[in-house]
């Protein structure tokens, strides 16, 4: 066993530069004043070597037993974040304290986007360590609360000396330490990212310090500390971890097995790096790379972190802890503020329990509208191309008034009226009713925001308005076509055509889709088109699935599809294949699309329409394939109706220069 140090309390990371070419070009890197912090502690507290030397007997005898004595599979540890500040710059937002409580849960349940980075030599020992984290929902008195505590201070910037941790000194008394994981958010001075108390500590003081310019991964983060890895950093010392060089050179370790020996700390991200005979793991959350290194926890550290909430362990209580339980008496899953204001796609109008959700298709039209009853006057409308937030999910943001963000004002997903690359609120005057059009296969979701001093939060918001495009194309289904045959499927939806109106449709191997019956001819003639099933004919000529090609048919947002793809003429040598799509569409349209050209085909555009059994209106006849082959302009129908043997065009079929031909 190599030599370790037991008696370590609290790590505390600054950022220094190193060279004059470095420092020329403002590169900072992290590094430490452990032993100085330590030695205070110390001082102040005599019997801390021996309750951390109790601490570490306890986790040896937890990572040798090698279980969870039961315990859950993930501890969930409640926290509050105390933001200290002496200027609106320093106030960060809570939209950036949720962020870095995401990239806790991120990395330390190794869902982080940089996880696969992690290098081949080192993915076999890491680790999901099954802690996570969650911003506190009451107060230490049971009431409801954000998890976060906003004080302004005269105090420009702190030190390690841990003046943050007490209202007295232009901080924030921390809440129970058995409760809740206190950080601190506050500006450092001389460099000082962040530092981190030990197991042992004093309650007091107990928790985790955060410069509020490397806190969280938007706002004020700044690289290259910008992803949220300094607190990850620290919430790791929190629960014992060591750095991973054990603070000293080749024979000093960090108390885990299966991270290998170093001789310092690296900085940047030197990948191929090797000291004490090994490769460093500079990718470890507890070396002093920069954020974008940063992405693994190995199997060692899990246990030796969890070992803190096993029997004895220091941080168990807060596996007792309700400050992330549910509000009596509960509180909405959304948030509506109808007093103020409200906003609707379609007429559709969110209640106290549900947002207002609306569903389209690709090509649908429809009406959004803004409301306000707040006199009139400017709001803003924020739109995201992201289903909406539920209350508890961890992107929504909760207002100090009781109000929630469903839109996620700095999320690089959301953009306001008016566009642009940078997210930005663009006044409207007075209530808004706007039309639009559906272009794409995507969630929207919207809410409104209107500046009003009278309300706690200074602003009040709408409901949040959701709509919910399809792609209008669903999962085909398999129709097994003989030669000369035909099989019916049943629609979800009815379909219809010229009068009639049916769940059941008939795809038949001649290429055409009938209504009543199916049809297994392969010849075409004028008393089947005038006395037959209605019917829709993509190629009407003798066609053989059993050699080639596939039928199948499909239905989504309401339209239905027959397909026809790739089908060979029967008994021709080389055959040429036919191509083609029926589409009964929801707004009751009927169009031949995607049509292959040639195949037999008598131009490269020969579709027919039947309404068959004598339906009121026009009968049609295929004149291109019964006795002739006339030629039709490219923008007209392509086949003949006749009336009492009354031969006349039928005006209301067009076939579109995109090859489409549709019937209303």
């Amino acid at each position: 066993m190599k030599s370790r140090f037991l008696s370590l309390a609290v790590a505390a990371c600054i950022t220094a530069s190193l060279g004059a070419q470095q420092l020329a070009q403002g590169v900072q890197h992290r590094t430490c004043d452990t032993m100085h912090h330590h030695q205070q502690l110390l001082n102040a507290n005599p019997d801390l070597a021996a309750k951390m030397a109790a601490i570490e007997l306890q986790t040896q005898q937890y990572q040798n037993a090698g279980t969870h004595h039961g315990g859950p599979n993930v501890y969930t540890i409640p926290v509050v974040v105390h933001v200290i500040y002496s200027n609106s710059t320093q106030n960060i937002s809570n939209a950036q304290v949720q962020s870095q409580i995401d990239v806790l849960n991120e990395d330390f349940r190794r869902t982080n986007s940089n996880a696969s980075a992690t290098l081949s030599q080192f993915q076999g020992v890491a680790a999901d360590t099954e802690i996570a984290f969650c911003l506190a929902n009451q107060d230490p008195q049971g009431n409801t609360h954000s998890g976060i505590t906003r004080t302004s201070t005269s105090v420009s910037s702190f030190s390690s000396n841990d003046n943050m941790k007490f209202t007295s000194s232009g901080g924030h008394d921390a809440w129970p330490a058995s409760q809740y994981l206190n950080i601190w958010c506050c500006n450092l001075s001389g460099g000082l990212l962040g530092y981190a108390q030990f197991p042992g500590g004093p309650a007091n003081t107990d928790g985790v310090v955060n410069d509020y310019a490397y806190f969280g991964r938007i706002g004020t983060a700044s690289p290259p500390f910008h992803l949220g890895r300094t607190c990850t950093h620290e919430v790791g010392h929190y629960l014992n971890l060591r750095h991973i060089w054990g603070d000293g050179g080749c024979g000093v370790d960090d108390l885990v097995a299966d991270t290998p020996p170093s001789d310092g700390a690296n900085y940047g991200c030197p990948l191929s790096h090797s000291s004490c005979g090994s490769l460093d793991m500079v990718q470890n959350y507890m070396d002093y790379t920069d954020d974008s290194c940063m992405n693994v926890f190995t199997a060692g550290q899990k246990a030796r972190m969890r070992a803190q909430f096993g029997p004895g362990g220091f941080r168990a209580s807060l596996l007792n802890s309700t400050a992330c339980g549910p509000v009596v008496p509960p509180t909405p899953q959304w948030q509506t503020n109808q007093a103020w204001s409200s906003i609707t796609f379609d007429g559709a109008i969110g209640t106290a329990f549900q947002p207002a959700i609306t569903t389209k298709c690709v090509g649908d039209s429809g009406t959004f509208t803004c409301f306000s009853l707040v006199n009139g006057g400017l709001f803003n409308i924020g739109f995201m191309v992201r289903a909406l937030y539920p209350k508890s999910a961890p992107q929504s943001i909760e207002t100090a008034g009781g109000q929630i963000w469903h839109i996620d004002l700095n999320h690089t997903s959301t953009r306001y009226w008016g566009g642009g690359s940078v997210p930005m609120l663009i006044p409207y005057i007075g209530n808004q009713n706007i039309t639009y059009t559906a272009t794409a296969a995507v969630q929207y979701s919207a809410q409104m925001l209107k500046i009003y001093a009278p309300h706690p939060d200074g602003y009040v918001l709408s409901a949040g308005g959701q709509l919910d495009i399809g792609a209008g194309t669903g999962t085909p289904t398999a129709l097994t076509l003989g030669d000369d045959d035909n099989i019916s499927f049943t629609t979800s939806t009815p379909v219809s055509f010229y009068g009639t109106t049916t769940s059941t449709v008939y795809a038949n191997s001649n290429g055409s889709v009938s209504f009543t019956s199916g049809s297994d001819d392969f010849t075409a003639t004028s008393g089947e088109f005038l006395s037959g099933p209605p019917r829709i004919a993509g190629h009407w000529s003798d066609l053989n699935p059993t050699v080639g090609g596939t039928v199948d048919w499909s239905e989504a947002c309401g339209n239905t599809v027959v397909s026809f793809a790739n089908l060979p003429e029967w008994g021709v040598p080389n055959p040429p294949t036919a191509s083609f799509d029926v589409v009964f569409w929801a707004n009751g349209n009927v169009s031949i699309e995607n049509r292959s050209v040639g195949a037999g085909w008598a131009t490269p555009t020969v579709t027919g329409f039947s309404p068959g059994n004598g339906a009121a209106g026009s009968y049609v006849t295929f004149s291109s394939l019964i006795g002739g082959s006339p030629t039709y302009p490219a923008n007209n129908a392509i086949y003949e109706a006749s009336t009492s043997g009354t031969t006349s065009s039928f005006s209301s079929a067009t076939l579109t220069p995109s090859n489409s031909l549709t019937v209303n």
